[in-house]
């Protein structure tokens, strides 16, 4: 079917109450109201509400609606709920929105701002990752390099009772069972 004969209902805001058969129910949709009646059928709980189509009956659950002229008029609870949402529905869902759009933004922010200063915790910790996998697994150049750095100072006394340091080289291969024992700790 063509857009031409489609419409799309504007938004308004009305005051509807469900019908229990509680007269006094009627008392908030009263002000602004064009009708100067109602009538009550006690033994029904039904009500009588005159309308430019004619009087309109409402049974116990259907919805008394107050429309944007002030007349009054009954709708059906399948056909209320279908085209009418409570205002403070709306306004739930606009603060659910409005706190996860807010969770959102401190999100990006967070990302955008912290970009470089993650690229750099990646970068160092690459680095150091590299580092610590040379150390338990050295090519056999970096052997050839430090074949006698690795000393452990030992303090000894020569005979005459002067304090002097003697250097104990360590082998490579006790540097790395040190290296793997340190790896493994949890």
């Amino acid at each position: 079917m063509s857009d031409k004969y489609k419409y799309i209902k504007n938004p308004s805001e009305i005051m509807a109450i469900e019908w229990d058969g509680n007269i006094t129910m009627l008392n908030p949709l009263w002000e602004g109201c064009t009708i100067p009646y109602v009538e009550q059928d006690f033994l029904s709980d039904d009500l009588k509400i005159p309308t430019l189509e004619g009087v309109m009956t409402a049974k116990s659950g259907d919805f008394i609606v107050r429309g944007i002229k002030g007349e009054l008029y009954p709708v059906k609870p399948d056909i209320f709920n279908e085209l009418h949402t409570k205002k403070s529905d709306y306004i739930d869902r606009i603060d659910q929105l409005t706190t996860r759009i807010a969770e959102l933004e401190t999100e990006r922010d967070i990302l955008i701002g912290g970009h470089d200063q993650l690229t750099a915790a990646l970068a160092a910790s690459q680095a150091e990752c590299k580092r610590l996998n040379n150390a338990l697994t050295p090519s056999a150049e970096t052997k050839r390099a430090y074949m006698g750095e690795f000393s452990v100072p030992l303090p000894e006394m020569d005979e005459a009772g002067n304090e002097y340091i003697r250097s104990i080289n360590v082998p490579w291969t006790t540097i790395k069972k040190i290296m793997q024992a340190i790896k493994e700790q949890p």
